[in-house]
């Protein structure tokens, strides 16, 4: 019934709202319902993550050969340890000096 009503009324209502329109305050307030109704009411949305997990866990011996043997150590660890006459030796045995 209401929708026949609305049917029938159309032109009035259309002359009702154009006059409605005219000023800026209701002008304003028939953008805004328009908004609501087509865009719907503006809402705040809050999504709530999961939080992720990491898990360290030792690697799988048998991954390790697929991949081939470790790369050789770098910097310092690569210099080893000091020899008995107190320098430092790099990997191919010859003796590092500091920069002076």
């Amino acid at each position: 019934m209401l929708k026949t009503i609305a049917l029938d009324k159309r032109q009035t209502i259309y002359d009702s709202l154009a006059t409605l329109v005219e000023s800026p305050s209701g002008a304003l307030a028939f953008i805004r319902e328009l908004a609501d109704r087509t865009e719907g009411k503006p809402t705040q949305k809050h999504e709530v993550a999961v939080p992720r997990v990491t898990v360290f866990a030792p690697a799988d011996p048998a991954d390790q050969g697929a991949s081939g043997p470790p790369p050789p150590p770098r910097g310092a660890a690569a210099a080893g340890a000091p020899a008995r006459d107190g320098s430092i030796r790099g990997p191919n045995g010859e003796r590092l000096r500091p920069f002076e």
